[in-house]
């Protein structure tokens, strides 16, 4: 294999005619760059120059190599400006996210202002909360939504702060029992937490809380159950509950949409005070794209119709 980077020295010597002058063009010290030319010739078998009192003059053989080189190099500096060009005219956009229908809502409409024919670069995860918050601080997603439990707001903020996250509310709501249609305590009106301590409760296994472990958190935990199932995504946690009658899940509500396609009903918990809220996370170094801008308008306007059709 023929060292490039030799080769482009040895190019920069064959066009200033000496090692001197191409070594300070090149800010490399004089004496590495003639073992390198040297070493490029052996590896070739093939003399590059002739060493005379004027200087670096290349052989025949040479300037047939130095011809093509140069036209190597000048098609990879086209191919590396049409690259860039093409990456400063994509469409990009990272999100992580939890599972909440608004959200996906938000980014199916806002796919819909992009179906033409221009590159686009779009990446929606769904992911748990501390995932969601490495995802962002470590940039393999520009743009977050993390979604906990309101009482431990100030462990969060404080989190977020630590590691130079900007965090913007987006929403609050009180939560819900959901149950599939077969389940018994979906044909009654009123629901008390202990009618629901013999029913296995579908839990997302998001347990992270910043400055608590796992004890911690059983302890504080608004327990409607001693049956719990974890499961590693909200549409997992949608289809076990559907599915099974002696099962339900406490979330922020769901639209009717989304418990239509799962068969799903959700009711009220008298003595049930969780709050969720879900912030909007994203680096302090990190500037907002138009097309992030895109996404959010679409996601305040996805926000507006939940909180009308399903909070209020």
């Amino acid at each position: 294999m023929i060292n490039h980077k030799n080769l482009l020295y040895a190019l920069e010597v064959s066009k200033q005619g000496s090692v001197n002058k191409a070594a300070e063009k090149l800010y490399i010290g004089q004496p590495n760059l003639s073992k390198m030319i040297i070493g490029l010739e052996e590896e070739l078998g093939v003399a590059l120059f002739r060493r005379t009192p004027k200087g670096m003059i290349p052989t025949a053989d040479g300037e047939v190599i130095f011809r093509h080189a140069e036209e190597i190099y000048r098609q990879t500096g086209f191919i590396e400006e049409y690259c860039k060009n093409i990456s400063k005219k994509a469409l990009r956009m990272s999100a992580a996210v939890p599972w909440a229908d608004y959200i996906s809502e938000a980014f199916t409409n806002f796919l819909g202002r992009y179906s033409g024919d221009r590159l686009t670069e779009f990446s929606y995860i769904e992911a748990d909360s501390e995932s969601i918050i490495n995802k962002v601080i470590y940039n393999e997603c520009h743009l977050g939504i993390v979604r906990y439990n309101k009482k431990y707001d100030k462990n969060f903020r404080k989190y977020f702060e630590d590691r130079s996250l900007v965090s913007e509310t987006l929403c609050e709501s009180g939560c819900v029992a959901i149950f599939g249609e077969n389940s018994q305590l979906a044909e009654r009106r009123d629901i008390t937490a202990d009618d629901m301590r013999c029913y296995f409760e579908v839990r997302q296994n998001d347990q992270f809380v910043p400055d608590k472990n796992s004890a911690q958190l059983h302890n504080e935990a608004d327990e409607t159950s001693s049956r719990v199932i974890y499961v590693s995504s909200g549409a997992a946690q949608a289809e076990l509950v559907s599915r099974n009658s002696r099962a339900y899940m406490i979330t922020p509500p769901l639209s009717d949409r989304t418990l239509a396609k799962y068969g799903l009903i959700q009711k009220e918990v008298r003595g049930l005070c969780r709050e969720d809220v879900d912030i909007f996370i994203r680096s302090e170094n990190y500037s907002l794209t138009k097309t992030d801008n895109a996404f959010l308008d679409e996601l305040m306007i996805s926000k507006r119709k939940y909180k009308q059709e399903v909070l209020l």
